[in-house]
């Protein structure tokens, strides 16, 4: 692909320099009345979330309210107090998928606003289907039991902490189907449909302003992990892998993420993730004619992990586990076989 040499350059080098770290930074105006703010999140594996605010004369409206904590929304309060605003004049709260860390705190700020919630119809059925890794006991339990997980670590995993749990289920306002547009604040949005992190997220394209928020179907240096909320039938390997592809024609904007900082080379960046996946679904192919039909803990210890396989533990142990079953059975469909042979497996973009 033409822009697989193409370059991933953070343009808010305040808030790059914030996350390496680990503080939260300070908001940013990325456009007139268009603010990324990072919110903190207590507990958690990372420092801090964007929610994105945008603040127009009819209201206020938020894209991703953050993490559920009381602490989430006393930041609101500070951010919107200190620009002559407040937490009863937000109209609308926005969603790219359903993680505690982007929808959490969606529930009390309702409580205080009235605003309306706005989601996927996709997102709203993973919401509702209780699919997120963790979310019911009996099922976590036997799927440890199906995967192989060693007795000993069984109920370490099966006992996640309580910031480990996906969102409770909340009712959505508006469903958004896929390139569906939205007004906010005197702008206008599209929804695109991008599955794979979960299967109803999305991201936001704003045209005119030349920005895409993208949740955390691409980060700028994250590898975002799969099937996180899945739907059953779905395969969230080959649609992720699908999503990132379509991503390229945004390449001209701004990227808006979940996490991290923002930055510029989409496409270059999409590569690069598909790369990363790609890499791990040809590993757990190359184990295939050994292994067989042994259980996922076998092929996922086999595996190659950035931080290593002993040292994985908790939710990163569980999501990994997630993360091989989806390549295995990937792999066992044929589905991933021509994207294994595809110009993607081998990309290699460069960072700024």
């Amino acid at each position: 692909m033409s822009n697989a040499q193409s370059r991933i350059a953070a343009t808010s080098e305040a808030q790059r320099g914030a996350w390496g770290r680990g503080l939260v930074a300070e908001a940013e105006e990325v456009r007139p009345g268009l603010w990324a703010v990072a919110l903190p999140m207590p507990g958690a594996r990372m420092p801090s979330s964007f929610g994105y605010a945008f603040l127009g004369d009819e209201g206020v409206h938020i894209v991703d309210p953050g993490w559920r904590a009381e602490e989430t929304v006393a930041h609101w309060e500070r951010f919107l107090a200190a620009r002559g605003r407040a937490v009863s004049e937000i109209r609308t709260l926005l969603i790219t998928h359903s993680h505690p860390d982007h929808l959490g705190a969606a529930e009390r700020l309702i409580e205080r606003s009235g605003a309306r919630l706005v989601m996927s119809a996709a997102e709203a059925s993973v919401l509702g289907s209780g699919v997120h890794v963790g979310s019911d006991p009996e099922q976590q339990a036997a799927r440890l039991a199906r995967w192989g997980v060693p007795a000993v670590l069984r109920d370490e995993l099966a006992a996640m902490s309580e910031t480990e749990r996906p969102s409770e289920p909340i009712a959505a306002d508006r469903l958004l189907a896929d390139r569906e547009r939205i007004r906010l604040g005197g702008r206008e949005l599209t929804a695109h449909a991008s599955p794979g992190h979960t299967g109803g997220h999305v991201c936001f394209e704003l045209e005119r302003d030349g920005v895409i928020l993208t949740g955390d179907h691409v980060l700028p240096q994250i590898s975002p992990g799969i099937g996180l909320g899945a739907l059953p039938g779905s395969s969230p390997l080959l649609d992720y892998l699908g999503s990132l592809r379509a991503m390229v024609r945004f390449d001209a904007h701004e990227v808006l993420p979940g996490h991290e900082f923002r930055f510029r080379g989409l496409a270059a960046r999409s590569e690069q993730i598909a790369a990363h996946h790609l890499r791990r679904t040809r590993a757990v192919a190359a184990l295939v004619p050994e292994l067989g039909d042994a259980p996922v803990w076998e092929y996922a210890a086999r595996s190659p992990w950035s931080r290593g396989w002993d040292a994985m533990s908790g939710f990163l142990l569980i999501s990994g586990l997630v993360q091989t079953e989806l390549h295995l059975d990937a792999v066992r469909s044929g589905g991933a076989e021509e994207w294994m042979r595809g110009e993607w497996a081998s990309a290699q973009p460069t960072h700024a």
